[in-house]
């Protein structure tokens, strides 16, 4: 991830990012912090998921063996199902 997609997500995650940095959405120092990274979390997973489909999708399209194919497909399946459930 490049660190734009990275800040992007943050401020989705509800984060106050002044300067390229991330911080805490709060100026107490005892601010809660964990809804917070939970839905960074989330958004980070949801992005990890896309890219792994993409390359398994590329790997799918080029590839003519049909055990190799059947193998991909459920692997996508499975990558599909994951992010469906975590949403």
């Amino acid at each position: 991830m490049t660190q734009d997609e990275i800040i992007k997500m943050a401020r989705q995650a509800g984060f106050f990012v002044k300067d390229g940095e991330a911080y805490s959405p709060s100026v107490q120092e005892d601010h809660e912090l964990t809804p917070y990274l939970k839905a960074f979390a989330k958004l980070v997973a949801a992005k990890e998921r896309e890219v792994c489909a993409k390359i398994v999708q590329v790997h799918l399209d080029g590839n003519s063996d049909l055990t190799a194919k059947g193998s991909l497909a459920s692997v996508l399946d499975y990558i599909k199902a994951r992010w469906s459930n975590h949403d």
